[in-house]
């Protein structure tokens, strides 16, 4: 009866058996891409511009400090995510830090970058 419960919770809320996946592998070396298809740039350091890459975004993403409120704690933590995925062409993350990577961009980033960068952090999404 119990798993007859789980199945039919399942198949009434498929978002709550994606939150329950194993870990997945992301290429967060991949190059973002605009709405037509054209590649993101930014400014680089040298002052060339360069491909905007998911480990850019998400990084940048994590450790931007908005709300002085947060507690240290949590502000650690996204800042060793950021380490773990920054130039990661294998980073195995759980659905949790790809949920806080994805509530992070939605947070700092307009509607090109979470555009680009949610599909690929999300398969589901890309329809």
């Amino acid at each position: 009866m119990r798993a007859l419960l789980i199945i039919f919770v399942a198949c009434l809320f498929p978002g709550f058996a994606h939150a329950a996946d194993a870990p997945r592998e992301i290429d967060f070396t991949q190059v973002l891409r605009g709405p037509t298809g054209e590649t993101l740039m930014a400014r680089g350091d040298d002052g060339k511009l360069d491909p905007v890459t998911l480990g850019d975004v998400a990084a940048v993403a994590l450790d931007t400090d908005d709300d002085r409120n947060v507690d240290p704690k949590v502000k650690f933590e996204r800042d060793q995510l950021a380490r773990k995925i920054y130039k990661n062409a294998h980073a195995i993350l759980s659905p949790e830090d790809i949920a806080t990577i994805k509530a992070r961009i939605g947070k700092i980033y307009g509607p090109a970058q979470i555009g680009a960068t949610w599909p690929l952090l999300d398969p589901t999404l890309n329809k």
